[in-house]
């Protein structure tokens, strides 16, 4: 059977989080090129052919590493969801935590009576 998903499609969360700061770290390192790249232009007051080409190379693996992140950001809130109880499970475990305490109180209740 064909399946429509990469080995990468499924990550787990140390994995996520190792590509959110991978990308972060690189779009701050491209921002870091084109300000420098803006400040020398403004100096020089001109830019050759090859730092425009460079530059515009630049722009699309800004827009790469943004979708990236986006997804990356967007599947750990996902498992953040997963693994967090549904409201039934807390109502639950709540009632079950209610009847402990309160078979515990009656418990302490008959010891001085017992003695």
């Amino acid at each position: 059977m064909g399946a429509n998903t990469s080995r990468d499609a499924n990550q787990r969360l140390q994995r996520l989080e190792e590509t959110v700061s991978q990308c972060e770290k690189e779009i701050h390192a491209l921002m870091e090129d084109v300000a420098d790249h803006a400040l020398s232009v403004e100096a020089d007051g001109s830019t050759a052919q090859s730092d425009g080409e460079a530059a515009s190379d630049n722009w699309f693996r800004l827009s790469q590493l943004c979708d990236r992140l986006t997804r990356s950001r967007l599947a750990q809130a996902r498992l953040h969801e997963r693994a967090m109880p549904s409201p039934t499970e807390i109502r639950i475990k709540v009632e079950a935590a209610e009847r402990m305490v309160a078979r515990a109180e009656k418990r302490l209740a008959a010891e001085p009576e017992a003695h």
